[in-house]
C-alpha cells in the first residue's frame, strides 16, 4: 500500500508522529514555517559564530578542535574554520576501526594536508571500547554510541589542550528532523536555542552543568564500559586559562547554511575532497557499519533516519519534494537488495544476526506502544515549544 506523504517535503505517514492538514502538508513542515525566518537568518546567527571564535582567536595553541570523521560535513567545517573564519584548527578523527572507512580515513588526511591543517588520528580501538559498540549494536544505539563518543573526545582533546572550542558536525537534516511539538515535550529545540545564544559564561557552566555530567556518565555505563573508562571518555571539565570559561561545543550548522551539493564541489575543487563512487545525498561513506545499522533503523521503525534528514532539507530549500521521493526509494531498493544485512555485525562482533532480528522487532514493538501513548496524550494537551521566543 502506498504511503501518503506530505506535499511539500514528502515525509512519509509512518515518520514520527505525523499529521497532515487539508493541503497534505505535514505537522513538521507547519511548525518549521513559524520558525524558518529565525532559523534561516543566517547572516544574523555567522555573526554570533563569529563573536564566539573572536573571543578567543590567537590566545591559545588553536582556536578550535574539530571532529573530522572525513565525510562530507566534517571536512567542510574544517574548510571553512580554515578559510572563512581563519582560524588555527585541530581536526581530531577518532578512529573506531570501522568508523571512519578506509576511504573517509584516507579523504581526512588529503583534505588536512591540502589545507595545511593539524591531524590528530586518535585511536579508540580498545578491547573495552569495542565490548561497548558490541553492546550498542544489541540495544539498536550503534549511531548514538558513536557520536556521543566521537563529540566525548573530541571534548577530551580541547579540555587537554585548552582548546576554547570544539565544533561538531551535526548537519540541519539531522539538527531539525524532530522539530515538532508532537514529537516529545522540546524536541531538541531547548538544546539548539541555547547553542545559538551569545557567548557567556553562563552558556559555557549550562553546558558542563554536573548533573549532565552525571547523567552522560550514567547513560555510558549502560554499554558496559567500566568506570575508568567512563571517566577517561567524559572527564571533568576545566575553565581556559585565565577566564572563568569551560570548552564549549558548537554545532556549525546550526549556525552556518547548509547546502550539500555546493558544499561537495568546493571541497573538489579547494581542498582535495574525492567523491565517493556512489554520491548520493544524506549518504555515509564515512561508517562501514551504516548500511546495517540503517536496515537495523527500517526493521524497527518501518522507515530510516535518512527520511527525517533529507525532508528537512526540502523544507528548507535545497532539494525538491521529487529528490526527496528519488533519494528514499533509491535507498529502500538497496535496502531491499542486502543478502545478509547483518553479516558485518557478525565479521567485526560475532553478533548472530537472527538475535539482531528478532531484537529489532522487539524494539519496533516498543516505539509503537509509545508513540500510541504519545499520541493519546496528544488528545487532551496542545503542545507548544517556547523555546524560538527567545530569538
Amino acid at each position: 500500500m502506498a504511503l501518503t506523504r506530505c506535499t511539500r517535503c514528502g515525509l512519509p505517514e509512518n515518520w514520527g508522529i505525523t499529521n497532515f492538514d487539508q493541503n497534505g502538508v505535514c505537522n513538521y513542515c507547519r511548525f518549521y514555517d513559524t520558525v524558518k525566518d529565525k532559523l534561516r537568518d543566517f547572516k544574523r546567527w555567522e555573526g554570533v559564530f563569529a563573536d564566539h571564535i573572536n573571543q578567543h582567536k590567537g590566545r591559545y595553541e588553536y582556536d578550535a578542535v574539530v571532529g573530522f570523521s572525513g565525510g562530507k560535513d566534517s571536512s567542510y567545517i574544517v574548510h571553512s574554520l580554515k578559510t572563512k573564519y581563519n582560524c588555527k584548527v585541530l581536526a581530531v578523527t577518532v578512529n573506531f576501526g570501522f568508523m571512519p572507512s578506509e576511504f573517509a580515513l584516507e579523504n581526512s588526511k588529503r583534505v588536512a594536508k591540502s589545507l595545511n591543517v593539524d591531524h590528530l588520528i586518535y585511536d579508540a580501538t580498545a578491547p573495552e571500547i569495542q565490548n561497548g559498540f558490541k553492546n550498542a549494536i544489541k540495544k539498536g544505539k550503534l549511531c548514538g554510541l558513536c557520536t556521543a563518543l566521537c563529540t566525548n573526545i573530541t571534548r577530551k582533546v580541547a579540555i587537554e589542550k585548552h582548546i576554547p572550542f570544539y565544533v561538531l558536525g551535526a548537519d540541519r537534516g539531522q539538527l531539525l528532523r524532530d522539530l515538532s511539538p508532537e514529537t516529545g515535550p522540546l524536541s531538541g529545540a531547548r538544546a539548539f536555542v541555547n547553542m545559538l545564544m551569545p557567548y557567556s559564561r553562563e552558556k559555557t557552566l549550562r553546558q558542563e552543568h554536573p548533573a549532565r555530567t552525571k547523567q552522560m556518565r550514567k547513560w555510558l555505563k549502560n554499554f558496559g564500559f567500566p568506570d575508568a573508562t567512563v571517566f577517561d571518555l567524559y572527564p571533568d571539565s576545566v575553565e581556559l586559562p585565565d577566564t572563568n570559561l569551560f570548552p564549549l561545543s558548537l554545532q556549525f550548522f546550526a549556525f552556518n547554511d547548509y547546502h550539500e551539493k555546493r558544499m561537495k564541489q568546493i571541497l573538489v575543487e579547494e581542498a582535495n575532497w574525492q567523491r565517493p563512487q556512489d554520491d548520493a545525498l544524506h549518504s555515509h561513506h564515512d561508517c562501514m557499519f551504516h548500511e546495517a545499522a540503517t536496515f537495523y533503523f527500517r526493521q524497527a521503525h518501518q522507515t530510516t533516519i535518512t527520511t527525517g534528514e533529507i525532508c528537512v532539507d526540502a523544507r528548507e530549500g535545497s532539494i525538491s519534494r521529487d529528490e526527496v521521493t528519488n533519494v528514499l526509494e533509491k535507498e529502500a531498493q538497496q535496502l531491499d537488495q542486502m543478502k545478509e544485512p547483518y553479516a558485518v555485525f557478525k565479521t567485526y562482533f560475532d553478533i548472530d544476526p537472527s538475535y539482531l532480528t528478532k531484537a529489532a522487532k522487539r524494539f519496533g514493538r516498543r516505539i509503537k506502544i509509545l508513540t500510541a501513548l504519545r499520541k493519546f496524550q496528544l488528545l487532551f494537551v496542545q503542545p507548544k515549544i517556547k523555546e524560538f521566543e527567545k530569538l
